[in-house]
């Protein structure tokens, strides 16, 4: 099936949606799509210095493979700067994208055409017209992985995966450190005797970094989410497993103003259906405050999430117990403690998923990916809001091959109405 890749630009939350006590209900300005005949999906996107934005997917319908790596630049208002493929004969992947001082861009991902082993993690750097500067693959002689990345304040970079080379068949949690250049000046590894995989990260206030994801090895039941938090030079200094009898996973974490941590993802061990949104907080020292979770009796799935100025959070992902078709898009709103204030629900008639969230202006922007419109099977979607307090949001999918189109939706507020709506998406766990 053909898929694309939907941008959407949401200056404020628009009122489809289950809502929860609503404070605002905006409505949609205007929209983009961009993508090709084939399979095309958004996985991150980053806002850039001049007011446009940047967002890579896994697309095949462009480049020179099975899959690759698929950039879109466009201006503050979803229009096409350029766009570029990028890849071998076989399978790239792109996970994370972000804005460098220079105004060029690192794109995340993974690869099959080049390399040391089956798969590889893969990292690009191009500059502002995306011209490529330079890649480098990162891993063994097996199934290797990066899924995302952060800037650091040397000017170097940090990546997080899984790895599972010399030994590491199973798999355990990944963090690659580089130069400016992609160099690798250290690599560490981390979990047990079973399989673990590490899906986000983000660079802490003391210069280490915290990785999320699941782990087999230290479990209650099924997988666990598990956390580690390292020292600058990659040395743990604490773990954490979260959850029960069935699976739990981490899709991202981030840093909270408190020097603490929130945590989204999914379980099946505590739900009203098949499985729900989980949000974890974590003190600094990881202990866990609170959890909870969001759902119907559905499938329901949180990829992403966002601490809001007044303390609460803000999460993107797809649900399929609630909305207008297979999947849609959703977002939450909680408080500090993590109490629904709202939750809405974006789409059409097919599949709809948000899957990245980032600050823009006095909003956020959110990218992801839909079957309902575009000129595929799936398409990229990006939304973004006017007022960060209101809970503004762009998508990016985490999962795999989608085609890749750029719907931009625009909103303005309105009054707050209480609303409800049933969606039906399928969340998928992996793409591979």
């Amino acid at each position: 099936m053909q898929r694309r890749v939907l941008l959407g630009l949401l200056l404020v939350l628009g009122s489809c949606a289950c809502c929860v006590a609503q404070p605002s209900a905006p409505q949609i300005v205007w929209t983009r799509t961009f993508g090709g005949p084939a399979f095309d999906k958004a996985t991150s996107v980053a806002p850039t210095s001049d007011g446009g934005f940047v967002t890579v997917s896994v697309s095949s319908s462009f480049g020179a493979g099975d899959y690759d790596r698929y950039v879109v630049r466009t201006d503050s208002n979803g229009i096409l700067l350029w766009d570029s493929a990028y890849g071998g004969f076989d399978r790239e992947e792109a996970w994370e994208v972000w804005e460098c001082a220079d105004g060029g861009f690192v794109v995340v991902g993974n690869t099959e055409s080049f390399g040391y082993g089956l798969w590889d993690g893969y990292v690009s750097k191009i500059d502002a017209a995306g011209n490529e500067l330079w890649s480098h693959p990162y891993g063994g002689d097996g199934f290797d992985a990066l899924y995302d990345g952060c800037p650091t304040s040397d000017g170097g970079c940090a990546f997080a995966g899984s790895y599972g080379s010399y030994g590491y068949e199973s798999g355990d949690f990944y963090l690659v450190r580089t130069d400016a250049a992609g160099e690798t000046l250290w690599t560490r590894t981390y979990g047990g005797p079973s399989g673990e995989r590490a899906w986000a990260m983000e660079g802490t206030a003391d210069g280490g970094f915290v990785l999320a994801g699941f782990t087999e090895s230290f479990t209650a039941g099924g997988q666990d989410m598990y956390v580690v938090k390292t020292d600058s030079a990659g040395n743990a200094e604490w773990t954490r497993t979260v959850g029960g009898s069935g699976d739990e996973w981490a899709w991202d974490i981030a840093c909270t103003a408190d020097g603490g941590y929130v945590v989204t993802g999914f379980t099946i061990s505590v739900t009203n259906g098949n499985e729900d949104v989980l949000l974890v907080r974590l003190a600094a020292d990881g202990s866990v405050p609170f959890s909870r979770t969001y759902g119907g009796s559905g499938t329901d799935w949180g990829y992403c999430v966002k601490e809001e100025n007044d303390g609460g959070f803000l999460i993107a992902g797809c649900t399929d117990s609630y909305g207008a078709g297979a999947n849609d898009g959703w977002l939450l709103k909680t408080d500090s403690l993590g109490n629904l204030l709202w939750s809405q629900t974006y789409g059409g008639g097919g599949a709809d998923e948000f899957f990245d969230i980032k600050p823009y202006s006095d909003g956020y922007i959110v990218t992801g990916a839909t079957q309902s419109w575009g000129a595929g099977g799936w398409d990229m979607c990006w939304c973004g809001s006017a007022r960060r307090d209101r809970g503004a949001i762009l998508a990016h999918p985490r999962s795999r091959y989608l085609r890749c189109c750029i719907r931009t939706i625009r909103i303005r507020s309105t009054r707050a109405r209480a609303s409800r709506s049933i969606f039906r998406p399928r969340c998928s766990r992996e793409w591979k």
